[in-house]
């Protein structure tokens, strides 16, 4: 299986839940990212985490709610390096997030024979355990999974509702002409292709982009879903003439990949409803892509809300 576009770190960001009060921060790293005690020692010995801004070297600092722990770890996969489908990004009781690589499908395909996400989740946290949205094979980022059945509805809802934060990274062939901007044009998905449509089975589908930053005839741009229509993203950017890098099936150039990647999701704890966000950074094969040192996504949570 292709693994060109395997990140080889994951920003983990979490926030100290109301029941996590006055733990240590080497058992909320434990518990939360699903670590051995010598681990997450060794992030924090390392300089590798931060606890509200601030680098953190005591595991032992006992914790505040609603504080923000944000850890740069390598990735690691539930399964062998060559079958690696995706890493851990946020666990705990009710749900978790996942770090989908590229090139690995969300869900079983109908050939089989190749770990897939949801694989993976059964694997890990058993029969109960669901993943509740997908992602192209081509895409990778952030997944969520529902581990109990007594709180899927909640976490189910908000996907439905689209209450999810989605925000995705692109790299796109072409110079907005804009700082910001909203598509609205109906899809049709037809065999395994997205297109613009009117009339019997097309559905409304909504994008916002923002432009972030420019490199020669390159762009980036950060994209968050209103609605979630299959291909939408990649259908509308090449409706606007802005392909994706790579995503030749909707007009991009080629590369080593399709160049999107689901860099943040914002969600509402289904059972102490407090809002959590995380993020991943952009993985190896689309930082060399572009070098993006110089550019700094927005935080989560701001005027696109």
């Amino acid at each position: 299986m292709p693994t060109q576009g395997a990140p080889t770190m994951v920003k983990h960001v979490l926030t100290v839940l109301a029941h996590e009060a006055d733990r240590t921060l080497l058992r909320v790293m434990g518990e939360r990212l699903d670590w051995p005690p010598a681990r997450a020692h060794q992030q924090v010995a390392a300089g590798s985490v931060y606890v509200d801004g601030r680098r953190q070297r005591d595991a032992s600092q006992r914790l505040r709610p609603a504080q923000k722990i944000v850890v740069f770890a390598t990735a690691e996969g539930v399964l062998g390096p060559s079958e690696q489908a995706s890493a851990l990004a946020f666990v705990d009781d009710e749900l978790a997030v996942l770090v989908k690589l590229a090139g690995v499908p969300a869900l079983a395909t109908r050939r089989g024979g190749e770990p897939s996400v949801a694989d993976e989740v059964a694997a890990r946290w058993g029969a109960e355990a669901r993943l509740l949205h997908r992602l192209d094979r081509e895409v990778s980022g952030l997944l969520l999974v529902s581990r109990r059945q007594a709180t899927r509805a909640a976490l189910a809802e908000q996907v439905r509702a689209h209450a999810l934060e989605r925000r995705y990274l692109g790299l796109v062939v072409g110079r907005p002409t804009w700082r910001e901007r909203v598509v609205e044009l109906p899809l049709l998905f037809v065999r395994g292709h997205a297109q613009l449509a009117h009339g019997p089975g097309a559905r409304p589908a909504q994008t916002r982009l923002r432009w972030l930053g420019q490199r020669g005839d390159h762009a980036l741009l950060e994209i968050s879903l209103r609605t979630g229509r299959p291909h939408q993203i990649r259908a509308h950017l090449a409706a606007v003439g802005l392909p994706l890098l790579g995503d030749t099936r909707y007009g991009g150039a080629v590369a080593a990949r399709v160049a999107l990647h689901a860099h943040a999701l914002g969600l509402r704890h289904p059972v102490s409803g407090a809002w959590i966000e995380l993020h991943s950074p952009l993985p190896r094969a689309l930082r060399a892509l572009w070098d993006l040192r110089q550019v700094t996504p927005p935080p989560l949570g701001d005027a696109t809300r």
